[in-house]
Formats: structure tokens, sequence, C-alpha cells
């Protein structure tokens, strides 16, 4: 499932796949920090990449589940990886997740804002 989510949304055959492209038909380069904003942004409403996550519902706090968000991002950044030919990217993507997932403490909207505010905290 993880493999389907991730290549889903990386894939590079037809123009409506969803990949972002330079215009000469690579893959934009973007920071670590900016492409796991985007991937949690992008991604946090699709019901497969709640699913991956674990996402729950207890005392109207949305949580993800720890075990879930580990394999996730062990598969995760391996096929990313394997699909991009970025290795070193796609490891420090998966370190900046790793950053922001012990500041959140598996709150979903914590988890949003910590990356949010890292891509933010660059611009200036």
């Amino acid at each position: 499932e993880i493999m389907k989510a991730v290549l889903a949304r990386t894939g590079s055959g037809d123009p409506g796949d969803g990949s972002k492209t330079d215009g000469s038909g690579k893959t934009a380069v973007k920071s670590a920090k900016e492409l796991a904003q985007a991937i949690i942004l992008e991604n946090y409403g699709a019901d497969d990449f709640r699913r991956i996550l674990g996402i729950n519902v207890f005392d109207d706090v949305t949580w993800f589940n720890k075990e879930s968000f580990d394999r996730a991002l062990y598969y995760g950044t391996i096929f990313a990886a394997m699909e991009s030919g970025d290795f070193a990217l796609s490891k420090e993507t998966a370190e900046e997740f790793r950053r922001a997932e012990v500041k959140a403490e598996y709150q979903l909207t914590k988890l949003i804002d910590m990356l949010a505010e890292k891509a933010k905290t660059k611009k200036k």
C-alpha cells in the first residue's frame, strides 16, 4: 500500500500523473524541508495517506500512529529514492520528518505545523 501511494504521487509516466517538473521533463529538485512540507500538506487529507499513517481522532485531537509512521517513513523513503534516483534528498527528507515527529508528539496538526514552520524559517 505504501509503494502504491508513493508511486501514484511520484510516477514519471503521463503528464497528468502529479509529478512536478522543471520544464525539461526532469523532476524539479526541492530542498528536503520544502519536500517534507509539500508531502504532508498535499497528502494529509488523502484516504490512503491517512490509512498508511494510522490517523485517528480521539478527544478532538487528530493523532498518527507511531508504528505506522515509522513503517511509512522507512518504506516511503526507499520507494521515493528508487523512483527519483535522489537518495540523498530522500534521506534528508526522512530526517526532516523525524525531527518534526519528535516535536509533534504524534499529533497530526503539530506535525503539519512543525514542517510548515521549517519552510517558513528557511524563506526568511
